[in-house]
């Protein structure tokens, strides 16, 4: 696609790097190139990259001039570089349950499904990680059915489990914690989506996919237990078109 992005100064130290804005796959593809090529390039001169759905922002150090960067990005080929970063496709095992899928019932209603169809039609896609928000790791996936869109519930709920997975409007995700939160629950995941302790605290980066298996109480109780021992492999490989 090769799309010749807008470059601005953001704050004090951060440069935005700005696509057309849509969220699509081939817009974020452009994003995750210039991420990638940026990182491979200039990582002396970085600080962190934050990619969204249509935009890249590139924090530098104290002693790097935003303008003089912004001039060397405005003359920067991302075709120049290779990526060296692999994305991942990741199953996350979820348990639909009701005692944990809070709004499963209220959702099939609304959409005259049953909660069967609605989980099958959760479970279906390779979902892309566009970004993450909100919360440390907490992922916005794209792929989500058409049919399952639903709007966010109009009062916030004070406390949402960690590992809850969730519809908000055209979204899916994953809250990473426990938190306040506003978005339809379907399910719980037995991972831990987010470890500061980690080298790596997010289970998942920008880039990567995540497809949802569907797994009973029992299953997620098993799961829970091998996870909180640091026995459970999560199912992981490396994701290509």
């Amino acid at each position: 696609m090769n799309i010749a992005p807008s470059i601005r100064p953001f704050g004090k130290h951060g440069i935005l790097i700005s696509f057309p804005p849509e969220i699509s796959q081939e817009v974020h593809r452009e994003v995750l190139a210039w991420r990638d090529a940026v990182l491979h390039s200039f990582s002396e001169k970085i600080v962190d990259v934050v990619p969204a759905y249509h935009s890249l922002a590139v924090f530098v150090n104290d002693h790097v001039s935003v303008e003089t960067f912004i001039g060397l990005l405005k003359d920067f080929s991302v075709s120049e570089t290779e990526s060296a970063i692999t994305n991942y496709c990741i199953t996350i095992p979820v348990c639909y349950d009701e005692t944990f899928g809070l709004d499963l019932k209220e959702l099939s209603e609304a959409k005259k499904m049953t909660m069967e169809q609605i989980i099958q039609k959760h479970t279906a896609p390779t979902y892309q990680v566009y970004f993450l928000g909100f919360l440390p790791g907490f992922p916005y996936l794209g792929g989500l059915d058409p049919q399952l869109f639903h709007p966010r519930k109009p009062t916030a709920r004070s406390q949402i489990d960690q590992g809850a997975v969730a519809i908000g409007g055209g979204q899916t995700g994953i809250y990473p914690m426990a938190c306040p939160g506003g978005w339809n629950i379907l399910g719980k995941t037995p991972l831990v989506m987010f470890d500061p302790k980690k080298a790596v605290p997010s289970l998942v980066t920008p880039g990567d996919y995540i497809k949802f298996r569907s797994i009973s109480l029992k299953e997620f109780e098993t799961i829970a237990a091998k996870v909180a021992n640091r026995s459970y492999n999560i199912e992981k490989e490396v994701y290509r078109d």
